[in-house]
């Protein structure tokens, strides 16, 4: 009988909390119309957790939350206390002890160089130098971001580094002081090309490239822009600064993401979609597009509906009657091109170059010169001619 005992406690505790959970859900959907859905839940939490916590500490609880569910990387909540410092490393002010940072194959972090007269050339820290440790944590691993800030901190207070120079250990005493970041460096190579360096975006990039390029010289053949180990930063410093390139026409395009439908669907489409719609607006082009799908049709329904605004079933429904006698999908309003197909793979699928040789652009030309390239292959006609007419 006493081996029985812990299952029937475990049984009450069980039943005790669906019931608590029941009763808190119930409340919630009979809740007064007038009264946010979130302060309704935040105030049914405080009165019935035993567990500590407070207000504030929930409601950042739940814009976390929210921000993960959009499942985007770069959004993140800071709390008042820390908007001050995310605001002045926007500014490029900073404190810490004067040091660019690079990652290294071994998986510790490098210092790729040293900021003049900061605390860290006062200290004979040197570019190539590869940190292991700070303030006896190691950096094995850890990504850039992380090192800068074990690395900043109050003025003042040291950081004591230990560094591995050509195999040789280290150890430094560094004090941080207030810094005034100079993100863009600027190195002459031969035949007149500049490169610049630009290791994270403050709201004075556009400045200092602005600066760089004058000290470059008008006789400069060309410049390369260095972004290895660059930190991020401003979206309206990366704008002003190709702005300075950039004279006429979009300088950004914002496109709308999709997570797509289902927890299998893709994601791919968002960035490249960006990328051809800016191509469009900075250079008029018109976009036909070509993308090899497996050969199941359900592949080819996920490849449609991650490659057009909302979720039409009845366009695909209408389009796949093409996928098997014709070995193809026309998608129609496909975001980001004037033509979009989808073609049917599968086994024995052989590419070769092979030119395609046509006088002029007209149908006939057209259809001639491609009626010679496909000799001997299998081709479906039907997509031939559709894609004829779309080039004419």
């Amino acid at each position: 009988m006493k081996k029985k005992q812990p299952l029937n406690t475990f049984l009450i505790v069980g039943v005790g909390v669906i019931f608590a959970a029941g009763f808190l859900l119930g409340s919630l959907f009979n809740r007064d119309s007038s009264t946010s859905i979130l302060d309704e839940a935040l105030n049914k939490i405080l009165d019935n957790t035993a567990t500590e916590t407070d207000k504030d500490s929930l409601q950042r609880a739940a814009i976390e939350g929210m921000l993960r569910s959009l499942g985007d990387k770069w959004s993140q909540y800071l709390p008042e206390s820390e908007s001050t410092s995310f605001e002045n490393a926007v500014e490029g002010q900073y404190s810490g002890i004067g040091v660019w940072l690079r990652s290294d194959e071994s998986g510790l972090v490098g210092i790729a160089g040293v900021v003049p007269t900061s605390p860290a050339e006062f200290a004979n820290l040197q570019e190539g130098d590869l940190i292991q440790s700070v303030d006896g944590e190691t950096t094995q691993d850890k990504s850039l971001d992380t090192v800068a800030k074990l690395l900043s901190g109050k003025p003042n207070t040291t950081a004591i580094l230990s560094v591995n120079r050509s195999e040789e250990i280290l150890t430094f005493s560094v004090k941080r002081t207030e810094l005034r970041s100079n993100p863009v460096q600027l190195k002459k190579l031969k035949n007149e090309i500049v490169l610049i360096s630009i290791s994270e975006f403050t709201r004075g990039t556009a400045r200092s490239m602005r600066s760089a390029l004058a000290a470059s010289g008008a006789e400069r053949s060309g410049v390369i822009l260095d972004l290895r180990d660059n930190r991020g930063g401003s979206l309206g410093a990366v704008v002003d600064m190709a702005g300075l390139f950039i004279k006429e026409g979009p300088i950004t395009t914002a496109i709308k993401s999709d997570r797509g439908y289902g927890d299998s669907a893709p994601r791919y489409n968002n960035f490249s979609n960006a990328m051809m719609k800016h191509y469009q607006a900075t250079t008029g082009s018109r976009m036909i597009g070509f993308r090899l799908v497996e050969p199941s049709v359900k592949k080819a329904r996920d490849q449609f509906m991650n490659s057009i605004e909302g979720y039409d079933w009845d366009a695909f429904d209408k389009a796949k009657k093409t996928w098997g006698p014709d070995k193809f999908i026309e998608v129609p309003n496909a975001i980001a091109y004037d033509a979009l197909y989808l073609i049917k793979g599968g086994k024995g699928l052989d590419v070769e170059e092979t030119e395609l040789e046509v006088k002029s652009t007209s149908k006939s030309d057209l259809r001639r010169g491609f009626k010679k390239f496909a000799m001997n292959k299998s081709s479906s006609r039907v997509f031939l001619n559709r894609f004829i007419e779309k080039v004419a």
